[in-house]
């Protein structure tokens, strides 16, 4: 008696140090499993990543290409994490986390000489905090008795997330650095428990990257557009004018197209471009223009050979822009009779005036209809890693995107494009 009582005594208390109770370790065979399953807590906080983009990027041997387009955006949600308190031996749902989309958001920033990639990247930030606070201000309408939630903030830009955790000094970006601390300060007050900030690597950031990329390509395909339909318009005109007032007119119009088609055009799309502007410019006996684009193609073609990690892949694409560039800038000399000028450029470029042609890369002569066919992005490019709950959200937006870039002429086209979960 007193030996089986010893040994239901120690059985107790093996089962007690495993966190079993008696009546648990006789389960199977008389307990459902709705009553065994383990208790599982939940925490929940916001989620905030930002990104930014500034493209052509700056380049210190190229420090003159002012015409930039600076991009940000962010992606916020809800996340939700299980964790398993209960049955210690049984971890495999332990940590699963579910997100929940709030909202995705993306917009052109201004751009000067000073714009850095940082600036864009703040500007991500900003966007999406400040998109925070009146959600917060929205939703504290509804629901009087609003938790308060901690904020993981995630970027994959380094510089900015160390000045926000303190270990580096703003400096430059001391201004946008403020700002943030104001946002982050505001939602202190608000519902926002303590606030973390994280460095992720690029990868994990695909939402927002993609948001950037692809706003990129409305901005882009809108511009090419509109450069087109001014072109076949230009084209038309010349057609039809007599007089000198009206050749003027179209020599000021192409000038302008020139310079949009500069600052708004992805770097691939504007050889070809460049060469129908040079074409009828030639018609209006606008040399000066000619020289122009001759010489802008020239510091394209350095930009990109510095930029190029593949010499020998972008080699004669590079040496074909230079003596296209190089020829139009002997034309325009030839047309305000600078035979110096002339002289010096053929000696100056003798080798690339002379290399085979059949090595050239050039995009070639290209009709009206097939340029309107080499940018026109009618769905969104998203990252293969993004997760399926994103994507509906993000179609929407690229639709909004696209519909909202046309009326450039609004005072708020440097807004936000914002599309939130219904």
């Amino acid at each position: 008696m007193t030996f089986r009582f010893g040994g239901l005594l120690s059985v107790s208390l093996l089962l007690l140090f495993c966190n079993y109770s008696v009546p648990t370790f006789a389960i199977s065979t008389s307990i459902s499993p709705e009553i065994i399953a383990p208790t599982v807590a939940a925490t929940t906080h916001f989620r905030l990543q930002f990104d930014g983009s500034l493209r052509p990027p700056r380049n210190i041997k190229y420090p003159t290409i002012s015409h930039r387009t600076a991009i940000c955006a962010a992606c916020i949600g809800m996340v939700r994490t299980y964790t398993n308190t209960k049955n210690i031996c049984d971890q495999s749902n332990d940590g699963e986390m579910v997100v929940t989309p709030l909202a995705v958001g993306a917009m052109e920033l201004p751009v000067s000489m000073e714009t850095t990639l940082h600036h864009a990247e703040y500007g991500g930030l900003l966007m999406g905090l400040e998109w925070l606070i009146d959600f917060i201000i929205r939703k504290g309408e509804n629901e009087k008795n609003m938790l308060r939630l901690t904020l993981t903030i995630e970027g994959d830009c380094r510089t900015v997330i160390d000045q926000l955790n303190g270990k580096s000094i703003p400096r430059k970006l001391e201004t946008l650095h403020r700002q943030s601390e104001s946002l982050l300060d505001q939602l202190s007050n608000m519902i926002i428990l303590n606030t973390e900030i994280r460095h992720i690597p690029r990868a994990q950031n695909s939402i927002s990257d993609s948001l950037c990329y692809n706003l990129n390509n409305v901005i882009s395909t809108e511009s090419w557009l509109s450069i087109i339909h001014r072109l076949e318009e230009a084209e038309n005109q010349m057609e039809q004018q007599s007089t000198p007032s009206q050749v003027s007119e179209s020599s000021l119009s192409l000038s302008e197209i020139f310079e949009t088609a500069t600052e708004r055009t992805k770097h691939y799309l504007r050889p070809p471009l460049y060469e129908m502007i040079a074409k009828l410019a030639v018609k209006v006996e606008d040399y000066e223009l000619l020289i122009s684009i001759g010489e802008q193609l020239i510091e394209e073609a350095s930009s990109t050979n510095a930029k190029s990690r593949n010499k020998k892949k972008t080699g004669g694409i590079v040496t074909s822009l230079k003596r296209t560039g190089v020829i139009y800038q002997i034309q325009g000399w030839e047309g305000l009779g600078k035979e110096k000028k002339v002289r010096f450029l053929e000696r100056k470029h003798l080798r690339i005036l002379f290399t085979d042609a059949e090595n050239d890369t050039s995009v070639g002569s290209q009709s009206i209809h097939k340029l309107k066919s080499l940018c026109n992005f009618t769905e969104g490019k998203w990252d293969a890693s993004i997760p399926n709950v994103w994507k509906p959200m993000l179609d929407k937006w690229f639709v909004s995107a696209r519909c909202k870039q046309p009326n450039e002429a609004a005072e708020d086209k440097l807004s936000p494009v914002w599309v939130e979960n219904s």
